[in-house]
């Protein structure tokens, strides 16, 4: 949010008869609003580091919940420490290109893929993956077609490295469920998945929150108030997929 405040324009008390005896008043007040003016450029010309990392890659739009209201279906941070949590390294480093049919095998490669992401933050490496396995299915037997057929493996919508698909989805809009058609990003690979969920969190300034979360529960807390999915049970579900499906890998 800009705020700009204009310094007042000829109030100069020697131009206004009767004023004469307030001028060291107007002065004093004309120089806090000059200091009020400098520090709130200052804030909106530099605004939140972690939003402004330059990070390569898509500009992603607004992000959807796909196939959880049915039932299933190098970086570098200019703020937001890792927090009190630590990870192990990635079993793999090798970029992620293709999911393996076997349903434990899925999991290791998103933990994998998720720590390479966030290499220094295991809060966000931890919410990448539960994100993962809560908007694809990947821990289930079916995978959505969204991240089979797409690389999408976050729900995220508009333009990927691949275009975008146009699909059917689910949204929790009014107070009920509703289905929907609307255009999700494709990807060339599904390592660019992370990369453009990475780059959603990072460079836009309502995640700010999530980014600068201490701990994964606090910011699968905040993802949900920021507005990332429509589901109300969004932080439950995802908190359940993490402590049953990958707190092991971590």
């Amino acid at each position: 949010m800009n705020i700009h405040i204009q310094s007042p324009q000829g109030m100069c008390s020697c131009n206004a008869p009767g004023y004469s005896n307030t001028q060291p008043l107007m002065q004093m007040m004309m120089q806090m609003m000059s200091l009020m003016s400098r520090l709130i450029n200052q804030f909106n010309s530099g605004g939140y580091a972690a939003c402004q990392a330059p990070f390569g890659g898509m500009a992603p739009q607004s992000p959807g919940m796909n196939g959880f209201l049915g039932g299933g279906g190098p970086s570098g941070f200019g703020s937001g420490g890792p927090g009190p949590n630590t990870m192990s390294p990635p079993s793999s480093t090798a970029p992620l290109s293709r999911l393996s049919d076997n349903r434990d095998e899925r999991i290791r490669q998103i933990v994998d893929a998720a720590k390479r992401t966030h290499p220094n933050h295991p809060h966000l490496a931890k919410l990448a993956a539960a994100q993962a396995l809560l908007e694809s299915g990947i821990h289930t037997n079916r995978p959505s077609g969204l991240a089979r057929n797409h690389n999408n493996l976050f729900g995220i919508k508009g333009r990927g490295t691949a275009g975008t698909a146009n699909l059917q989805t689910r949204e929790h809009l009014n107070g009920r469920n509703v289905t929907i058609r609307d255009g999700f990003a494709r990807n060339a690979t599904l390592e660019d998945s992370f990369v453009q969920h990475r780059n959603l969190l990072t460079r836009n300034r309502r995640y700010q929150s999530v980014v600068n979360a201490s701990s994964f529960e606090e910011a699968a807390v905040r993802i949900r108030q920021a507005g990332y999915a429509t589901a109300p049970n969004y932080t439950s579900a995802l908190l359940s997929v993490y402590r049953t499906h990958l707190a092991r890998y971590f």
